[in-house]
């Protein structure tokens, strides 16, 4: 199978204890032109990370923080998390759904996070606008200008929400490889196998994990430091 690029744009915290690292999800932002919310996100990403990468400050984190304030807003992580859990869907309580959303949110979000924080001065151009008046799904397509190698081609899906509350992004396709599908095959095979409660422990630990070994990361530069 193909490897889906995950620089740029993209597409897609739990209920439980205060001592647990789960991020709460940001609250969406639908738009009324899909391609004025792709370049609104373009022209608001890709600065900050040039500035980050020459300052030698971009790294997860700090991509992490950037996924959630300008891209996060406009994926429908709901919708995403709702196709994912697929047909097991009516089996699930609003608790575990609730959970199970939560979860993979923060996974979306970390999955970007560590592309971006790779970020090599890559470029994003997005097509020139379509009619796309009186249609419910519609895709935005775009390509990734890399400094070194050929360019790669990107479609992002959008759904128009219902009582004409805007439009929101649920997948990106990577040079034919969705990465919703993707999702679909391998978190929603899990789904199937062990249960969406299983699953949802799984992606709140791999949060978790992820966070003690920044953490632990942290102590020991603090430590090698101060020798």
């Amino acid at each position: 199978m193909k490897k889906i690029p995950l620089i740029g744009f993209a597409v897609l915290a739990f209920m439980f204890s205060a001592c647990s690292f789960a991020m709460q999800p940001v609250a969406n932002q639908p738009t009324k032109d899909p391609y004025k919310t792709m370049t609104t996100v373009v022209d608001h990403t890709f600065p900050k990370l040039n500035k980050l990468s020459s300052e030698g400050k971009l790294n997860e984190q700090t991509a992490r923080e950037i996924i959630i304030n300008n891209v996060m807003p406009y994926i429908d992580y709901r919708y995403a998390a709702y196709m994912v859990i697929g047909h097991n869907l009516p089996k699930t309580t609003k608790e575990q759904r609730e959970r199970f959303v939560q979860a993979f949110y923060t996974y979306l979000v970390n999955t970007y996070s560590q592309a971006l924080g790779k970020y090599d001065h890559q470029k994003i151009e997005i097509a020139q606008p379509r009619p796309y008046e009186g249609k419910r799904v519609m895709v935005v397509p775009a390509k990734i200008i890399q400094p070194d190698g050929p360019a790669i081609n990107l479609q992002f899906k959008f759904r128009h929400l219902q009582d004409d509350k805007g439009w929101l992004a649920f997948d990106m396709i990577a040079e034919g490889v969705s990465l919703l599908s993707t999702n679909q095959s391998e978190v929603g095979g899990l789904i199937n196998k062990k249960g969406i409660d299983a699953v949802s422990q799984m992606l709140e630990n791999r949060q978790l994990k992820a966070d003690a070994d920044k953490t632990m990361t942290q102590a020991q530069s603090k430590a090698a430091a101060h020798g």
